[in-house]
C-alpha cells in the first residue's frame, strides 16, 4: 500500500520523499520533513506546519494539550486511519486544503471551543463517520465531499453556514442540532442517507437536502 501511495504522488516527488517509518508526533514529523508516516501522526507541537507531508498510513490524533494553536498541512491527501482532534482548549485553526480521502474511523473535530476556522475543502470521500460538534466555527464548508460511510454530525453554538453542495450519500445518520444560529443548511444534491434525518432549524433558516428536502 506503501509504494502505491508513493506511486501516486509521482515519480519526481517520489524522488524527494522522506518516508517515516513507525509513528511520529506532529513535532518530528515537522523536524523530520516527512513526506509519508508508515505510523500514527500524533499530538505535539505548538504552531505546526506541515508542508511536506501527503500519507499517513495509521491515524492522525491530537487530543487534550493545551498549548496546541494550529495545524496546517496543506498538501496531505489520505490518512487511512482515520482523524480525531479534540479537547485542545486553545486550538484555533485546522487547515487541511488538499486532503481528498480518510478511511478507518473518519473525522472527528470535538471539543476545541476557540476552534475557529476549518479548512478541508477537497474531501470527498470518507469511510468512517464525520463528527464536528463542540467547536467555535461560525460557517462549515466541505463542497467536495461526496459520501460518507458512516454518520454525519454537526454541533456548534455559533455555526451560521454549513454547506456540502456535492454530497450524494451518507451511509449512517444526519445530525444537525443543536445549532442555534445556524441560518442556512445547503446539501442540495442529497440522494440517498441509510439512517434517520434529524435537522433542528430556525423557521427562518434556508434549508436544502435535494430528494430529502422534506425532512427540513
Amino acid at each position: 500500500e506503501l509504494q502505491q501511495c508513493l506511486d501516486a504522488a509521482g515519480a519526481a516527488a517520489v524522488l524527494d520523499a522522506i518516508v517515516c517509518e513507525g509513528d511520529r508526533t506532529l513535532a518530528e514529523a515537522q523536524e523530520d520533513r516527512c513526506h509519508t508516516v508508515t505510523g500514527d501522526l500524533l499530538g505535539g507541537g505548538k504552531d505546526v506546519n506541515l508542508p511536506n507531508l501527503v500519507f499517513v498510513l495509521g491515524s492522525l490524533s491530537v487530543y487534550n494539550n493545551p498549548n496546541f494553536d494550529t495545524l496546517t498541512m496543506n498538501n496531505l491527501e489520505y490518512v487511512r486511519g482515520g482523524i480525531s482532534v479534540s479537547g485542545n482548549n486553545n486550538f484555533a485553526s485546522l487547515a487541511m486544503n488538499n486532503l481528498k480521502t480518510v478511511g478507518g474511523t473518519g473525522i472527528l473535530v470535538f471539543g476545541n471551543p476557540k476552534l475557529a476556522s476549518l479548512a478541508m475543502n477537497s474531501v470527498w470521500y470518507v469511510h468512517g463517520f464525520i463528527g464536528v460538534r463542540y467547536n467555535n466555527l461560525v460557517s462549515l464548508t466541505m463542497d467536495s465531499l461526496q459520501a460518507v460511510r458512516g454518520d454525519l454530525s454537526v454541533r456548534n453554538d455559533n455555526l451560521d453556514t454549513l454547506t456540502m453542495n456535492n454530497l450524494k450519500y451518507v451511509g449512517g445518520r444526519i445530525l444537525v442540532e443543536g445549532n442555534d444560529n445556524l441560518a442556512s443548511l445547503s446539501m442540495p444534491n442529497l440522494e440517498v442517507v441509510v439512517g434517520d434525518i434529524s435537522v433542528a432549524l430556525a423557521s427562518t433558516a434556508s434549508c436544502a437536502l435535494g430528494d430529502l428536502t422534506n425532512n427540513c
